[in-house]
Formats: structure tokens, C-alpha cells, sequence
């Protein structure tokens, strides 16, 4: 999409009514704001809204199978649902500065380790790690990406990865293999995100909201629990709110 016509493709937008495109968003993307700001030409203040409610802009922009457009406003009067799709990749396209903001926060005791460096583990990294949380990854892989690693577009997906990751202080470790959460004992909560048909540790998730298991401080999800892409980075997002609220309370 060219530049010219994707601020045309903004105007189109039906104005005044609730945004239920946004409750269809696994992300919750304010859509109506994030348009506004392309209708404007501000592709780098639109660029930061997207990657901070995504986390991998370049990533959800070519794979979201938008299930925005089956709530949009338009379809109700029967006109063609807007491909917001479009707008973001033509975000990532024309937005000049990409570089992921770092944070001014006082690092945190709190140690977290992640198992499985896929989509799911690397959300949750990312929004730790920005947090000044202790990150540790450990992938049984040569290298992050998971599912994604087998996709035609992989080389994007990494750099995109490589450049979220740029200002977050992440440890990882791949070709690590984790046999047994006594390996990881120390942490003060671990997330187990091993994909579809991973190690489950013996484990299974109490409260599917939560992502809670029976052991105190080990979560569970992604791929690894049936979810879909886009819902395994999304519950990344959330999962980091979870733990945030462990660690002060000892509760999830």
C-alpha cells in the first residue's frame, strides 16, 4: 500500500460509534486511535502505539488474521471491512525511527526464567525485561523464534525480534535443554512455554486466565495450552501483569 493511499484508506472509517473492532483485538489495539494518528501522517507516534500493544509490530502485522474486521463498523451497513492489516504494515514501512524506547527503572531483585524461546516466552521476556525484571531464557534451539522459525519470512520476523530485544536486558540460552524445574530453582517464578507438544513438566494449568499451575510461582501457555499465535503473544502481555502481582503478593 502506498503512502497516499493508506491515509485515504483511514478517511473511510465509520466515526462515532463504539470501536468494536478493539474488543475483537487479542491486543486490545485502541484501532481508532492508531488510525487517527496514520490519517495524520504520524507514522512514528502511530509506529510506538502499535509496537507497544503488540510487543513484535513486524511480526503480528503480516500474520494477525484480523479478526478486527469481522466487528467492523462498515460490515454492518454492508460496505467492505477496512484491512487494518494494511495500515500496520504500512506502519513498520514508513515509520523513520523504529528504535524500541529504554527505559529509565531501577532493575528489580525479582528473577524470572522462561522455557522455550517462542512467541509466547519471548512476550513475556520482552515485558519483564522492560520492566528491569531478571530475564533468563533457556531454549532447547539454536535460536528464538520457535514455530516461526520454519516460515518464509523468518529473516523479518528475527530482526524484528533482535530489535524489540535491543533495549531489554533478556539473558538467553540456547541449545539448553531443561529436563527438570529443579534445575531452575532460585527463580522466583518461571513460565513454562515449550510449544505445541512440548514438556509440560508433569504440570497442567489450574486457571487458564491466570495460567497458574499446582506448583507456587510456575505458569503455563502459549502454544504449549492450544493457543493460537497472536493469543500466545498477547497472553505474554498479560502474564507479565500476572506476575507483576505475584511478586508483591505472593498470589496470581
Amino acid at each position: 500500500m502506498k503512502l497516499e493511499e493508506s491515509q485515504v484508506f483511514v478517511n473511510d472509517c465509520f466515526n462515532g460509534e463504539p470501536a468494536s473492532c478493539s474488543f475483537a483485538c487479542p491486543f486490545g489495539v485502541d484501532i481508532r486511535s492508531f488510525m487517527e494518528r496514520v490519517r495524520r501522517g504520524q507514522w512514528i507516534p502511530a509506529y510506538k502505539m502499535f509496537r507497544n500493544s503488540v510487543v513484535f509490530p513486524v511480526i503480528v502485522s503480516r500474520l494477525c488474521p484480523q479478526p478486527c474486521r469481522k466487528n467492523c463498523q462498515r460490515a454492518s451497513i454492508g460496505d467492505e471491512p477496512l484491512a487494518v492489516r494494511d495500515l500496520e504494515l504500512a506502519c513498520t514501512r514508513y515509520a523513520r525511527n523504529r528504535n524500541p524506547e529504554n527505559f529509565v527503572i531501577p532493575p528489580k531483585s525479582q528473577s524470572v526464567a522462561v522455557i522455550g524461546a517462542g512467541p509466547a516466552g519471548l512476550s513475556l521476556a520482552l515485558n519483564l525485561a522492560h520492566k528491569k525484571v531478571q530475564v533468563r531464557v533457556f531454549e532447547k534451539g539454536p535460536g528464538w523464534g520457535g514455530a516461526l522459525r520454519g516460515h518464509p519470512d523468518f529473516k523479518l520476523f528475527d530482526e524484528d525480534i533482535a530489535l524489540q530485544f535491543s533495549a531489554a536486558g533478556a539473558e538467553f540460552q540456547f541449545n539448553r535443554e531443561i529436563a527438570s524445574l529443579k534445575e531452575l530453582e532460585g527463580f522466583d517464578a518461571i513460565y513454562i512455554a515449550t510449544g505445541k507438544d512440548g514438556n509440560k513438566f508433569g504440570l497442567t494449568v489450574n486457571d487458564p486466565e491466570l495460567m497458574t499451575t499446582a506448583s507456587p510461582g510456575v505458569f503455563m501457555g502459549g502454544a504449549l495450552c492450544g493457543l493460537p499465535l497472536m493469543e500466545s503473544i498477547a497472553q505474554g502481555l498479560r502474564l507479565s501483569l500476572i506476575m507483576e502481582f505475584y511478586f508483591q503478593t505472593g498470589k496470581a
